[in-house]
């Protein structure tokens, strides 16, 4: 099992390093790592990444993209207002481009020979996120996710293995046996798997108050999931007892982002409430070493999200100590 961390291109996190990537090695290094699960931005210079540190590349996603790919007009000018905002948002227009987003993204993971790639599997409007009354069923998103994934990825095996993240969301939630044994079959590209996010799952049932009581729903969770648990190839793992939060009623910020003048603006406000619900702090109590050893992933993720690097490696260290 291969201990990786999750690190992002985007300016901020990179300055921690100094913008050095020998910098990121010794991260790795000193808290004996196997490397990283990277996301990469649309207009990185991919030679500027050491190859060597790279496990994984988290595929970049569209939270909000059913809508687009169904061509619905009227609902996207609901949600997004204008046509000019669409194309910028999805950088055009038409399910094509949703299909380009992810072959160049695929074409990327493939630049830094990582061993895999995560794809989300979810579907949530900004307003929604707020209400939970959803456009779409879980069935819905994944076959629509069944048809995006053809398309961009096909059915031959390219070298990569696809790995389909679970979220609380619409889509793939890891809940439901049959949906998800059906959906996986489905799924054209051969070398596929699943990456199973922790808090995510632990969201899926918001009456969860400790992080015991959450090693007991994981475990129901995996033996409710019989021989699909074996295609689990990676973990994400973080907590989030977020389940008091996300069951109230929001609707006073429903009204909120309703009265903002933009979908930017609407964005920007959406992303504060997120990140009420997915925590993305270490998992702190050692009977998670069980639901890991249950699991036997081949990549183990800490997927943390810190302020600085100080608190990254504080969170690492509380990270690792709950796994010996």
């Amino acid at each position: 099992m291969k201990h990786l961390i999750n690190i992002a291109t985007d300016t901020r996190t990179l300055s921690w390093f100094a913008n050095d990537w020998s910098n990121i090695q010794a991260l790795v290094d000193r808290h004996g790592l196997d490397g990283v699960e990277l996301c990469v931005g649309p207009n990185y210079p991919l030679e500027q990444i050491p190859k060597k540190l790279v496990t994984g590349v988290h595929l970049r996603y569209f939270p909000i993209w059913l809508d687009f790919w169904r061509e619905d007009k009227a609902a996207l000018l609901r949600q997004f207002g204008s046509e000019e905002i669409v194309r910028h948002y999805y950088g055009g227009m038409g399910r094509q481009c949703l299909v380009d987003f992810f072959q160049d993204e695929f074409a990327r993971a493939q630049a830094l020979q990582a061993k895999y790639m995560v794809f989300h599997v979810a579907h949530v409007e900004l307003l929604h996120a707020y209400t939970r009354q959803f456009s779409y069923s879980d069935d819905d998103v994944l076959e629509a996710s069944v048809e995006i994934i053809a398309e961009a990825f096909g059915s031959e095996d390219r070298g990569i293995t696809l790995l389909l993240e679970n979220l609380w969301w619409p889509g793939l939630r890891l809940v439901d046996y049959h949906s998800t044994k059906d959906f996986f079959r489905r799924v054209s590209y051969p070398n596929k798997g699943f990456v199973l996010d922790i808090s995510h799952l632990m969201i899926t049932n918001p009456a969860l108050q400790t992080e015991e009581e959450a090693c007991s729903y994981l475990l129901q969770v995996l033996a409710e999931l019989k021989e699909l648990k074996a295609e689990i190839k990676a973990v994400h793992l973080n907590k989030s007892l977020s389940g008091s939060y996300f069951m109230q009623n929001h609707q006073d910020k429903a009204d909120e982002i309703c009265r903002l003048p933009s979908f930017w603006d609407q964005l920007s406000f959406a992303r504060h409430h997120i990140a009420a619900i997915d925590w993305h702090e270490p998992f702190e109590c050692c009977e998670i070493k069980k639901v890991i050893e249950t699991i036997n992933p081949q990549y183990l993720v800490y997927e943390l999200l810190a302020g600085d690097l100080p608190q990254l490696e504080e969170m690492i260290a509380r990270q690792k100590a709950a796994l010996k």
